[in-house]
């Protein structure tokens, strides 16, 4: 019997898609609230903010002005309030325990993030596929996509937990997930940050359109492609696949 490769729909693919981000997210969401009962980061986060009210009140100024609000105001208001934010700034920067609160809601950020993000996606991409088989998480299962070799037997343990922790969280998640945040709580460089994210954007889009096989680069690590579940025909194993060809 000839073999012939049945690639999933774009549109399949994009509301399965959809579909799973909703329960990715759920998921996520729930552990990031786990996560920060069990560190304690609404403890820090909050006398972190005490300490900023406290400079605000000591140098008349608020360290959240809208830019609507720093539009409104006069040259010489402007220039005031730029010489109190610097003072406060400074003044801040000085304290120590302002400095700890500050490094430990970044450190719990960090780490409330990356655990969450990691357990929803070893749960929805890599445990749910190996339970409903042919590599499909509940979107895939609800719109008929599998999760297959090319040559179309099932991807091997190895394989899923490749696509699903090597391919789409540590690489397409949490790379920008992680430049984004030291962007904004470190002050990261611009350039550093953002140059890398569209990078895993452009090559997504390189791999999808050049590949043959509409692959993302979970795919192109894991060496899989999304397929019609309907009409595909999906070996379980390279053995079954031999006594198949040979009929």
């Amino acid at each position: 019997m000839e073999f012939s490769l049945e690639k999933a729909g774009i549109g399949k693919r994009i509301s399965a898609f959809l579909f799973d981000f909703i329960i990715f997210s759920v998921i996520a969401t729930g552990l990031a609230f786990l996560v920060s009962v069990i560190t304690g980061y609404d403890s820090h986060s909050e006398r972190l903010g005490e300490i900023y009210e406290k400079y605000e009140k000591e140098y008349g100024i608020s360290f959240q002005l809208s830019a609507d609000e720093l539009a409104a105001m006069t040259d010489d208001e402007l220039t005031a309030y730029r010489e109190k934010y610097a003072a406060a700034e400074s003044a801040v920067a000085g304290d120590p325990e302002a400095s700890r609160e500050f490094s430990t809601v970044v450190d719990l950020s960090l780490i409330i993030t990356s655990v969450s993000l990691f357990i929803a996606t070893f749960l929805s991409e890599f445990i749910l596929p190996l339970l409903l088989g042919n590599g499909q998480t509940l979107g895939k299962k609800i719109f008929s996509i599998g999760v297959i070799r090319p040559d179309g037997v099932r991807l091997s343990r190895i394989q899923l937990f490749t696509r699903a922790i090597l391919g789409k969280y540590a690489v397409e998640t949490m790379i920008p997930v992680l430049l984004i945040m030291l962007f904004y709580f470190r002050g990261m460089n611009a350039l550093l940050t953002f140059a890398p994210v569209a990078a895993i954007a452009a090559a997504q889009l390189i791999f999808f359109c050049a590949s043959g096989r509409r692959a993302l680069i979970h795919d192109v690590l894991a060496g899989s492609v999304a397929v019609d579940a309907q009409t595909q025909i999906i070996y379980a194993d390279e053995k079954e696949k031999e006594m198949n060809n040979e009929k």
